[in-house]
């Protein structure tokens, strides 16, 4: 049941960022290159496979439909579109190839009784994107005009208006270049969303850090490798008090001499490190 309903989600938030990239012109072109044809052969083999996944009997009979792999194509997609997105930067969007592939996806999924788009959106709810769509595009012009002329109260009052006053409405607004994405939610929704993102980041922080410890002790642990054996014990001196001429210890930090058993262990370890030091510095031994 949570997969379905995050896949629900998933899928709403898509179009919903589609929507608001098809009523920005600003962030839409027609040029056709690479980018565009890669995106269009996985809109093409989406649409012919899931075609595949419910054709014939699969429409009258529904038992038949293969619903999990239509999803992942469904799934696939997305995460296509998204990419194609991420690559344009968000600006310069293939108009055609984004209405279509939204519009395949609303047209698809309603077989499956899942309705999206237009069609479940009252004349409230077009309005209230509508007054949103321009809210964004207000404050991107405050924000740019921040920005060229280093005006940081303005700056900091367009981030409130985005990050407060619009939050707190259900509106998600997302920066881009030169325009804002506007997503319409609730305000539940969003504090969700805004506690999962606060969670990654600080799971991927801890992540950095304890990466970062790791290389610290690694890097600790060769140095400490590269030492040469007659001085592995020569700094020990809250231990050792004296040392033969090869850097072994013979009275302890007392000056009373070592007991049978701590020369062992003390031999052991030397041995040990001795080992390293010829792995890191080979020949260099006595």
């Amino acid at each position: 049941m949570n997969e379905a309903c995050a896949l629900d989600k998933r899928i709403a938030d898509f179009l919903n960022r589609v929507n608001s990239f098809l009523s920005d012109e600003s962030s839409l072109a027609n040029s056709f290159s690479m980018a565009e044809q890669e995106l269009k052969n996985t809109y093409v083999s989406t649409h012919e496979e899931v075609h595949s996944a419910i054709c014939g009997l699969a429409l009258i009979y529904l038992d038949n439909i293969d619903t999990p792999k239509a999803m992942n194509l469904i799934k696939t997609l997305i995460s296509s579109t998204y990419s194609y997105i991420a690559s344009r930067n968000n600006e310069n969007l293939h108009k055609y190839l984004l209405t279509s592939i939204s519009e395949y996806l609303i047209r698809i999924l309603g077989i499956f009784g899942a309705i999206y788009g237009d069609s479940v959106k009252s004349n409230s709810d077009k309005l209230a994107f509508d007054i949103a769509q321009e809210s964004a595009k207000f404050r991107s012009k405050i924000r740019i005009l921040g920005i060229d002329i280093k005006n940081h109260e303005l700056l900091s009052l367009c981030d409130e208006f985005r990050d407060v006053n619009m939050f707190n409405l259900g509106v998600k607004i997302e920066d881009r270049e030169k325009s804002s994405t506007v997503i319409i939610s609730t305000k539940e929704e969003l504090e969700k969303e805004r506690e999962t993102n606060r969670l990654l980041a600080e799971k991927q922080k801890l992540l950095k850090e304890e990466k970062m410890r790791k290389r610290e002790e690694d890097a600790e642990k060769k140095l400490r490798e590269m030492v040469p054996p007659n001085e592995l014990f020569l700094k020990e001196t809250d231990k050792y008090s004296k040392f033969d001429e090869h850097g072994f210890p013979i009275l302890d930090a007392e000056g009373n001499p070592i007991s049978k058993s701590a020369l062992k262990k003390i031999k052991k370890i030397l041995e040990r490190h001795t080992a390293l030091y010829e792995k890191h510095c080979p020949g260099k031994c006595d």
